[in-house]
C-alpha cells in the first residue's frame, strides 16, 4: 500500500494528504458516517482543503489512489 500522510492533525483550516501514489479521490466522513466533503485529486500525489466550516471532531477520510487502493485515515478537526 502507498505511504500516506495527512497532516497537520489535529487540523484547524486547511488539511493536507501526501502520498507516494497518485490519489484519484478523496471523500470525508463523520462519525455517524455522512459524506461531510467528497475531493477529486487529479492524479497528484497530495492534496489540500479546506476544513474551515467542518464541525470540531473526529473524521474518517478515505484515499482512493488512481492504482485502486484505498487508505483509511483518521483525521481531527479542531474549529473553535
Amino acid at each position: 500500500n502507498p505511504n500516506v500522510k495527512i497532516y497537520p492533525n489535529p487540523a484547524i483550516n486547511i488539511a493536507t494528504i501526501s502520498s507516494d501514489a497518485e490519489i484519484k479521490s478523496v471523500t470525508v466522513f463523520n462519525t455517524l458516517g455522512n459524506t461531510v466533503d467528497a475531493i477529486r485529486a487529479q492524479g497528484n500525489n497530495s492534496i489540500s482543503w479546506n476544513v474551515a466550516e467542518y464541525a470540531s471532531g473526529l473524521y474518517v477520510v478515505v484515499i482512493e489512489h488512481n492504482d485502486g487502493t484505498v487508505e483509511h485515515k483518521h483525521l481531527v478537526v479542531a474549529n473553535k
